[in-house]
């Protein structure tokens, strides 16, 4: 594949992985919390073994822990590398392929030899097995690291540990723990010894560093950076190359929008890497963008590509590029050539391809994949897309569960626009019955709905509701066009498109127009909230961290020049349509009971925002029930507050849509069974 890569078709399409959906029972919250996720896959120089993280739930500690596996690429019993103390990620292979190299938050030792908990560093151990060592002692967390060519050396990216530390850790315990707004601990890049343990700072520390690589020469080392490691700087970021033996860093490229996921070519003469022209939009498409070192004008990659690129990887021969880009309900691998061109699919099928890595003999990739039906497992096949095989299983347990199917379907939304989502039929369904439906908006708004399985759609499914994951106006995966549809316009015929696959799913006869559930997350909670401001259809609905106050939330967030996109320029510019725009706006004319779910360290969505609109709809009489959840940001990371927002969400649905329908119609028990 490597030789001619310019196949006619490169298309594979992906079989079944063996989880069957005839199971004896039912997807439950506990199936759920055992669902494992993998990442990270990393071939061996050899192309033998492909190395791997596991993810799983640890409900007894209420942790996430995740391990490394290893797999032989022939096929074969997985191995245990390390056992879930904590989170092991990001493995690399040695140049030798006789270490493996890691990120772990296991117990460690600081530089004077004393025991340090929860402080992530760089550990390397035999890629046969046994004891790990540490290799880094930074007095902060490691967020990333790059081997260098020679195996003597990593380079790391870690905050500096301030001169003061010591005097500002013995005024916090006295109390004195106040926090300056806008004080930042900005990464650095160190480079370490593996012999000596040595470290020495190859930044100043005057912005944030991120994403290094090193080059297969050695002799030089990109990075990413940034003004500060705030979330709304990360539009603003630009990539550079140091030496590795130190000195002045040099940027590469000048672009307003942001340069990132650098990538070498395999002899080290360019860098792939991902652009976009906009300053404020997260919804821009990135491009794949190549520029020579050390004096070279970036170039563009591609060419009429409709989607938004992932992270490029280099093909051995260095004349082709890979790479991820989520299509429509779907996400693929593509190839393009390093000089430019048309991109062309490997994968295809109804699933979603993630993470991927190369043979360094150029003839296999290692990818993970995943459908509706399948979590994640690891796969591999051919460069062409030939020969596609399963290497792993890691969720032999949904084997016994029964998997409730899944369809994309397609209808008319506002303007006549074409829209698309995800149908999931309850796991009792038969045709000509009508059961409750639940609309899931998505996040984002530049999120989308994927054909990726679901543990909460299939806990819905198991209990016997529709679900209905629509791709409105806005969403990811579609033309730039498409995605910028909804800008200044959120609730409007974002709002529109949801409405008419609500219309189209009673049309087919399955959904029960008297039975209207709706929930969503973050831009998904913020349409959910609109929903009910706006239309009495709906019998329940569960607002989960959603924004309710565009003004509030543009003030509180950490993501101020994502709404001054949106809204074309500053709040008190746009009071109108801030006002307008806003949910809160026209909670007073709510009467759907709500369930409320936030986080209460929430920064993306502060928690302000559901505690206006609990508080409007608790005034004006609505059914409504507000639930904060501790130690908790935008997206939940203790399994049991995970467990209890499934649990929780699905109790307050089968609440008002089974349960007071069937006392509403005077029907007994017996009409509730399944």
């Amino acid at each position: 594949m490597w030789r001619k890569w310019h196949v006619a078709t490169a298309a594979v399409f992906l079989l079944a992985t063996g989880y069957v959906s005839g199971g004896a029972r039912l997807f439950t919250s506990d199936d759920a919390m055992a669902v494992r996720r993998m990442a990270e896959p990393r071939f061996s120089p050899d192309g033998l073994r492909i190395v791997y993280s596991v993810a799983e739930n640890d409900s007894s500690a209420n942790v996430e822990r995740s391990s490394l596996w290893i797999v032989p690429a022939g096929g074969g019993a997985a191995l245990r590398l390390t056992y879930l103390t904590k989170r092991d990620r990001q493995p690399q292979w040695s140049a030798d392929g006789t270490l493996i190299a890691f990120l772990s938050d296991r117990d460690s030792a600081d530089e004077q030899g004393k025991r340090i908990e929860g402080r992530t560093q760089v550990w390397v151990m035999s890629a046969s097995g046994g004891e790990a060592r540490q290799v880094t002692r930074s007095p902060t967390s490691v967020s990333e690291f790059a081997w260098a060519p020679d195996g003597i050396r990593v380079v790391y990216a870690a905050p500096a540990w301030p001169a003061d530390n010591e005097q500002r850790e013995r005024r916090r315990r006295h109390g004195f723990d106040a926090v300056v707004a806008g004080e930042h601990r900005m990464s650095e890049l160190w480079l370490v010894d593996l012999a000596t343990g040595r470290s020495t700072p190859l930044t100043d520390g005057q912005s944030d560093v991120t994403e290094v690589a090193w080059s297969p020469r050695g002799d030089l080392i990109a990075f990413v950076s940034r003004p500060t490691p705030g979330a709304n700087e990360q539009l603003l970021s630009d990539l550079f190359v140091v030496s590795a033996a130190g000195g002045v860093p040099r940027k590469l490229a000048d672009n307003d929008g942001p340069d990132f996921a650098p990538a070498w070519s395999p002899d080290g003469s360019r860098i792939a890497y991902l652009s976009n022209p906009r300053r404020q939009s997260s919804g821009a498409h990135n491009t794949i963008m190549v520029v020579s070192v050390p004096n070279g004008a970036p170039h563009s990659v591609l060419q009429g590509f409709e989607y938004s690129a992932g992270r490029p990887t280099w093909a051995p021969d260095g004349r082709t590029i890979l790479f991820n880009a989520e299509t429509r309900t779907e996400s693929h691998i593509y190839t393009v050539s390093a000089a430019g061109g048309q991109a062309t699919p490997i994968t295809s099928g109804a699933a979603v391809v993630g993470a991927f890595d190369v043979s360094h003999d150029g003839r296999r990739f290692a990818f993970v994949r995943q459908d509706a039906k399948t979590p994640q497992d690891l796969w591999m096949s051919g460069t062409d897309g030939s020969g596609a095989t399963q290497l792993t299983h890691i969720n032999p347990q949904l084997s016994e569960i029964q998997i409730a199917a899944s369809e994309v379907i397609h209808w008319k939304g506002a303007d006549g626009w074409n829209i698309e989502g995800l149908l999931v039929t309850p796991c009792d369904y038969a045709p000509g019955r009508r059961y409750p439906l639940i609309v899931e908006a998505h996040g984002g708004p530049h999120g989308a709905q994927t054909v990726a399985f679901n543990p909460l759609w299939q806990y819905f499914a198991a209990h016997g509701f529709v679900i209905l994951a629509p791709n409105f106006r806005g969403s990811s995966g579609y033309s730039q066009d498409f995605v910028d549809a909804d800008r200044y316009d959120w609730g409007g015929k974002d709002y529109g498109d949801i409405m008419a696959g609500v219309d189209a799913v009673i049309a087919r006869g399955l959904a029960d127009p008297d039975r209207l559930g709706v929930e969503g997350w973050s831009y998904g909670g913020f349409m959910t909230a609109w929903i009910i401001g706006h239309t009495a259809r709906f019998k329940a609905a569960v607002v989960g961290a959603g924004v309710t106050n565009l003004q509030s939330f543009y003030g509180t967030t950490d993501i101020q020049r994502f709404i001054e996109w949106e809204y074309r320029g500053f709040p008190w510019d746009n009071t109108a349509a801030i006002r307008d725009h806003s949910p809160i706006t026209f909670a007073q004319n709510a009467r759907t009971p709500t369930l409320i779910l936030h986080g209460s360290d929430d920064v993306r969505v502060p928690v302000e925002q559901g505690e206006q609109l609990y508080m409007v709809l608790k005034k004006v009489g609505t059914t409504v029930e507000f639930v904060r959840y501790p130690r908790e940001g935008h997206g939940f990371r203790e399994p049991n507050h995970v467990r209890d927002r499934y649990e929780r969400t699905l109790a307050w649905f089968e609440r008002f849509l089974v349960s007071k329908a069937l006392a509403t119609s005077g029907q007994g028990p017996k009409a509730a069974e399944r």
